[in-house]
């Protein structure tokens, strides 16, 4: 079971957005198609890994799921934004914050991301999982 989908990926970001970043061999047509989705399928399977490694240290069963055998939102949520930096940082892209130095345009939701791991971590945040 994975934590998010294409579809909860592209929401966030938009799907010309995950194009981009999925495409990096700038292909056209049916093989963009078939790139790209295999770009979010590595990605969403790199975002699981990762976080499943922070869930076994807070003695969660991984994958995480609900008593219902459904992804808790706020991990799917994060999951997703994840993904999508994930996707961004692979492209190779370059960015700079005011002041010239090197940092992605994403860089405070990954940020976020991981703050939000770490609280799980550390128990800060309980998750609604078994």
């Amino acid at each position: 079971m994975s934590y998010c989908t294409q579809d909860d990926v592209e929401l966030r970001y938009g799907e010309n957005n995950i194009a981009l970043w999925g495409n990096v061999d700038n292909l056209t047509g049916a093989s963009a198609t078939a790139a790209i989705a295999a770009r979010v399928t590595a990605g969403i399977a790199a975002v699981d890994d990762d976080f499943d490694d922070v869930f076994r240290l807070c003695n969660y069963r991984v994958p995480l799921a609900t008593e219902a055998a459904a992804v808790p939102a706020s991990v799917g949520d994060k999951a997703a934004w994840a993904v999508g930096v994930w996707l961004y940082e692979s492209r190779g892209a370059q960015d700079t914050d005011s002041n010239g130095n090197a940092m992605h345009r994403l860089v405070w939701i990954k940020k976020n991301i991981l703050r939000w791991l770490e609280e799980v971590r550390t128990g800060k945040r309980k998750l609604n999982a078994v």
